[in-house]
């Protein structure tokens, strides 16, 4: 521990003569930078988890597919440029250090450049936790909407830019590292100075503290809307844009006008394949039961590519109304994965959720039930 606990400080402090001593070691344990990446991780996607808990009750397997989800969409990014890194740095250890560092040993003291950007990470998310929400930091991944889609088109200046603040440090700390395979005289790597390892410690452990007080301090603050819509509850208002394979139509539909009417209320995607399977089975069911009560009403998630909603519209031609939703609806009931799917009463009440593709007869049996009450 003591040694996982210098190498991490070293990582901050003499990151190349660190990496190099990892590999003069041989076998670099993997454990201590994989925990705090899946640490910083957990912080980061803290809002999500509390959410999560509301939903428990849903049982084991759902929640680990949930959880599965909510971690790899943010993490996929760095995994992806971890793998690739770790296997070029392999390849090269391998040819430019003739055989002396095992290709195996070097990547995985690949791994611990995820130290450096962790440390970027906390940074970013104390501050969003504590209401300052800076784009460019790598808290949030390098392709997240948020971050670089303005006014409905992505950025690529913004990509750009959160790419090199991410990946800048930890990829030219690799480079510095591969260079020093090709000096036959180097000397031994030494480890950093004393002073050196005691500031690294200070500023990760800083950095540590921040991002905790900065997740809990987002979750208390949002706590309100972080619990999400559950059975029993009532919907928020709703009023958004009407959609269709024409296009976006300026008239919003408002939820409240539909009481006295069963109401499935549909979140989807065109790039969801199961929202693909169920928008038939859905637009069947409501031209089956409209003419005795039941309405559906999707609710598409791409406000920033309409596009893409209007096409898949005009290919899927659901017999439902359809609406965007470019006002944040979806974060305001909850919405943690798609499709996902409320099933309201006649007095509005949601009666039934569903996270995820459910069989149609499932939702068959619910909405009859509704329509007799």
């Amino acid at each position: 521990m003591k040694q996982a606990l210098r190498d991490l400080t070293g990582m901050l402090s003499a990151p190349v003569s660190t990496l190099r001593a990892l590999t003069a070691r041989g076998s670099p344990p993997l454990w201590p930078p994989l925990s705090l990446w899946l640490g910083v991780l957990a912080l980061l996607q803290a809002k999500l988890l509390v959410r999560f808990a509301y939903l428990l009750s849903d049982g084991g397997t759902v929640m680990l597919r949930r959880a599965r989800e909510a971690l790899w969409e943010p993490a996929r990014t760095n995994l992806f440029l971890l793998v690739g890194c770790a296997a070029l740095i392999a390849l090269l250890a391998r040819v430019l250090s003739r055989s002396r560092i095992r290709p195996a040993d070097a990547s995985a003291a690949a791994v611990w450049l995820l130290v450096p950007l962790l440390a970027l990470q906390a940074i970013g998310g104390a501050l969003a936790g504590f209401g300052l929400d800076l784009w460019w930091l790598p808290h949030t991944a390098v392709d997240a909407p948020a971050a670089i889609v303005v006014d409905r088109h992505i950025s690529w200046v913004r990509f750009g830019v959160k790419c090199a603040v991410a990946y800048a440090v930890p990829l030219g700390i690799a480079l510095a590292w591969v260079r020093s395979f090709l000096k036959d005289d180097e000397p031994a790597p030494a480890e950093p100075p004393l002073l050196a390892r005691r500031v690294a410690l200070g500023v990760g452990a800083l950095c540590a503290l921040a991002l905790v007080a900065g997740s809990a301090t987002g979750v208390a603050t949002h706590l309100s809307r972080i619990r999400p819509v559950l059975p029993g509850d009532e919907l928020p208002p709703m009023a958004l844009k009407r959609i269709d394979e024409l296009g976006v139509d300026e008239h919003r539909l408002k939820l409240e006008r539909l009481r006295g009417k069963v109401v499935v209320l549909d979140f989807w995607a065109s790039w969801c394949t199961p929202c693909r399977r169920s928008i038939p089975e859905l637009s069947a069911l409501n031209t089956e039961l409209k003419d005795r009560g039941l309405v559906v009403v999707g609710v598409n998630r791409e406000p920033e590519a309409p596009a893409r909603a209007k096409a898949a519209l005009g290919e899927l031609k659901p017999s439902f109304d359809n609406v965007l939703d470019d006002r944040g609806y979806g974060d305001r009931v909850g919405l943690t994965t798609l499709p996902t799917s409320f099933v309201l009463d006649k007095q509005g009440v949601v009666r039934h959720l569903h996270i995820g593709y459910t069989e149609i007869a499932v939702v068959r049996a619910e909405v009859e039930a509704l329509l007799a009450e």
